[in-house]
């Protein structure tokens, strides 16, 4: 058995958009990494599922704020 982590990793890709066209930055811990919209990247999985509760989140807020428009 080795001793170094086996780390899996997911790929992603952020969509550019009218909005958002700057770059992403994700930090877990202190470790912190930046990723480019538009460019398939390689994330550790940790990242990946931080990424992905982020984008929950704004769909979220986006659906409240709709709400209370009505």
């Amino acid at each position: 058995m080795s001793n170094q982590k086996t780390k899996e990793t997911v790929t992603v890709t952020v969509p550019l958009s009218r909005e958002e066209t700057g770059d992403i930055y994700l930090c877990i811990n202190g470790k912190a990494i930046q990723i480019q919209r538009g460019v398939a990247v390689e994330l550790p999985k940790p990242y990946a599922r931080l990424l992905a509760r982020s984008v929950r989140a704004q769909r979220a807020a986006f659906e409240f704020e709709q709400a209370m428009k009505e």
